[in-house]
């Protein structure tokens, strides 16, 4: 099943935006790294599995 790349940039920006409110701000900084890795992503859908990827990729060059 394919989504929304946007949709899912949504939900990872307010994710960030509790983080932040929590004090975490390492795990919204990965967040929004995350995010921009997705805006350059051409693509306008993803499966999960593509999400999980561009995740670790993120992860992996950002810190977790």
């Amino acid at each position: 099943m394919k989504i929304k790349k946007s949709m899912a940039m949504t939900s990872h920006l307010s994710d960030v935006q509790e983080m932040i409110s929590f004090g975490d701000n390492e795990g919204a900084r990965i967040r929004i790294n995350f995010v921009k890795m997705l805006i350059h992503d051409e693509r306008t859908e993803m499966t999960e599995d593509e999400l999980n990827e561009v995740w670790r990729k993120c992860v992996e060059l950002c810190g977790n």
